[in-house]
């Protein structure tokens, strides 16, 4: 598969080759553009294996102190909503200061994150799934609006080179992300740690 990019060089994604017919590859693509070409392998699963479980990437986040008397929202992982709430619960909030901060409770205490994270530790915390995958198409599904934090997305996305879409059923896919992954991605975003 070929991806031009605006402003960036081309892509091209190659699956079950040796590493002598990738040589090739890779000499016949800079012989016919003129340009160095770079080879990543594995690049999915290597950035999959450096993401820590996402409650020990909250104890990396700076330390939040709510604010008072200004509104909060806690996201309700059922209804895939922000609710009016106080801050006396846990899960991931939203603070209508200026401008709006994302924070979320942990085992640890009050951490400042951005949408995605808040989220994302929500679900954990409620032990509940983020994710949902369908074998048979490869299909990473989050909600829309619950999209993958960062370089969880990141290890998703690097599976096709393709970006998420989202999808008229209020939900978002990734595309053609092997099992493993799926996999290692719903370990890092369970309630179990």
């Amino acid at each position: 598969m070929r991806t031009r990019e605006i402003a960036g060089p081309s892509r091209y994604m190659v699956h079950n080759l040796d590493t002598t017919e990738l040589a090739r590859l890779t000499e016949s693509l800079a012989g016919q553009t003129g340009r160095r070409v770079y080879v990543a392998n594995e690049a999915a699963s290597r950035v999959l294996r450096s993401l820590p479980h996402i409650a020990r990437a909250a104890e990396a986040l700076p330390v939040f102190v709510p604010p008072v008397d200004i509104r909060s929202d806690r996201y309700d992982l059922g209804s895939n909503t922000w609710q009016e709430a106080s801050v006396d619960q846990t899960g991931g909030f939203r603070f209508f200061t200026k401008p709006v901060r994302y924070a979320a409770t942990t085992p640890a205490g009050w951490r400042l994150t951005d949408n995605r994270i808040a989220k994302a530790l929500a679900a954990c915390s409620e032990r509940q799934p983020f994710i949902a995958y369908e074998p048979d198409t490869e299909t990473l599904v989050c909600r829309l609006g619950a999209r993958l934090p960062g370089l969880y997305e990141r290890a998703a996305v690097l599976c096709s080179g393709e970006l998420p879409v989202d999808r008229q059923n209020g939900t978002v896919t990734y595309a053609h992300v092997p099992e493993r992954i799926a996999a290692g991605l719903w370990a890092r975003l369970s309630s179990a740690s």
